[in-house]
């Protein structure tokens, strides 16, 4: 199956979830060179379908008890759900739905939501900051889409973000921080400046610098002709 042929195809498909679930993903590995849970894993004890889980509430928004599935799982991967195209305005409750479930599936790096026409890749990394992957069926004819379906199912820690949570935060204020100190110089140099301090600070500013600037002179030519007194 080619890119544009996959494109074509679940374009048109209009169907429940149920139904169309496991055909769009046998597509997808097909279309991406990858096992399907069977041919990877005849058990499913690693790689399955359906993979039941236990939640602590509800597995979907009005749901009761405490058993739901995945609609794929892949050990140390991913967590796969669907949901009908077009039936709700966005995949939030697909994600809420793997975020119930995602302890009894081993806490894979990956959360993958879709509902054929657009596909979601969460990070499910702990300390980094959480990033999100989205991919209309519509550009599944790019390269650059296909290559993060492919990472997916063979490199998975490829997704895991750089920077931590931590990180952003010590970044975000450090950047406050030196903003702060700017506009106190800022505040300090008007004040200065309309209290008449301005030019006797800045006087001795430039004097002590010429001072310094002398020290180092006298220090280099000293060291020149200490040098050179050895030499002789």
């Amino acid at each position: 199956m080619t890119p544009q042929q996959f494109v074509e195809k679940w374009s048109r498909v209009d169907q429940p979830e149920r139904a169309l679930s496991q055909e769009h993903f046998l597509d997808l590995c097909r279309l991406l060179g990858q096992p399907t849970p069977t041919e990877h894993d005849a058990t499913g004890a690693e790689y399955a379908f359906e993979k039941g889980v236990l939640v602590t509430d509800g597995a979907s928004k009005g749901a009761r008890g405490d058993h739901g599935y995945a609609d794929v799982w892949w050990k140390g991967k991913f967590g796969w759900e669907y949901k009908r195209k077009g039936k709700y305005r966005d995949l939030s409750e697909a994600y809420r739905q793997l975020l119930r479930y995602r302890e009894a599936l081993e806490n894979p790096p990956l959360l993958i939501v879709s509902d054929i026409a657009r596909t979601e890749i969460h990070t499910n990394f702990t300390g980094p900051t959480k990033q999100v992957h989205a991919i209309p069926l519509a550009e599944m004819t790019q390269p650059a889409a296909l290559d993060l379906f492919r990472r997916a199912f063979t490199d998975p820690e490829s997704f895991k973000p750089q920077m931590t949570a931590e990180k952003v935060t010590q970044d975000v204020a450090a950047e406050i921080g030196q903003l702060a100190r700017t506009l106190l110089a800022e505040q300090l140099f008007a004040e200065m400046k309309d209290d008449g301090e301005f030019g006797r600070r800045s006087g001795s500013l430039l004097q002590w610098r010429a001072v310094r600037r002398r020290e180092s002179i006298d220090l280099k030519y000293s060291d020149m002709r200490g040098s050179c007194l050895t030499f002789l």
